[in-house]
């Protein structure tokens, strides 16, 4: 499967070349720079890491600006799984290239994910050929995961944060999708923030960057030994 020619906002590693990179998946009618910015405050921790938030590869249908990775529309969950799978197979083949270039392996990927975003990553890090360091779903839309992964083909650390105030996605998808990835065997750590609305609080990035270096380091760890 050919990746989507995707491009967005980049920063660069301070120790070159990159020993990792961290991509931002956005949400619905974003663009890549909504989500760079925490790649700059996580870079501090993660001198050796590259970050790369592309936008989209779809213009967003619900509004005059921004991308999305599939419609929202008409909320039809069968068709969203149909979309999500044949825009993440694409996806997946696009993050292999990105890892080609930069002559980096799977276990060397952090994919972050806001809203559908989160949905991506996810899809993205189950279902790839081999595992990624880490995976953060943020607000996660996880509509029908049941059906989207029934089984995972690779079963990478997953950190699932949610607001308890969120009126645009149900937390209560986070936790559904944290039972059903514990009960395939996938690691998972899940945060539901109180009185968090739909977006990210500065106690969940840095849990998030916390999360994605201790992962990292642990490959790093088993690299050397």
């Amino acid at each position: 499967m050919q990746g989507f020619p995707l491009t967005g906002p980049e920063i660069g590693s301070k120790n070159k070349p990159a020993k990792s990179l961290v991509v931002f998946l956005h949400g619905l009618g974003a663009d890549g720079h909504d989500l760079i910015d925490i790649g700059q405050g996580w870079s501090k921790s993660l001198p050796g890491s590259a970050f790369l938030s592309p936008d989209a590869p779809l213009p967003c249908d619900m509004s005059p600006m921004g991308y999305q990775w599939f419609s929202l529309q008409d909320f039809n969950v069968e068709r969203i799984i149909i979309e999500v799978r044949k825009n993440g197979d694409a996806l997946i083949a696009w993050l292999a290239d990105e890892l080609k270039k930069r002559d980096l392996d799977w276990d060397q990927l952090a994919l972050v994910g806001f809203s559908q975003g989160g949905l991506m990553a996810i899809y993205a890090g189950l279902m790839a050929p081999k595992a990624p360091a880490a995976v953060i779903s943020y607000a996660g839309g996880l509509w029908g995961v049941e059906s989207l992964i029934k089984q995972p083909n690779s079963k990478p650390p997953l950190f699932m944060a949610h607001g308890t105030y969120d009126a645009v996605v149900p937390f209560q998808l986070t936790e559904n999708a944290v039972s059903y990835f514990e009960s395939h065997g996938v690691p998972c750590q899940k945060k539901i923030q109180p009185g968090l609305a739909h977006g990210i609080d500065q106690e969940l990035m840095i849990m998030g960057g916390k999360f994605i270096k201790s992962n990292l380091d642990n490959i790093n760890i088993t690299q050397a030994v």
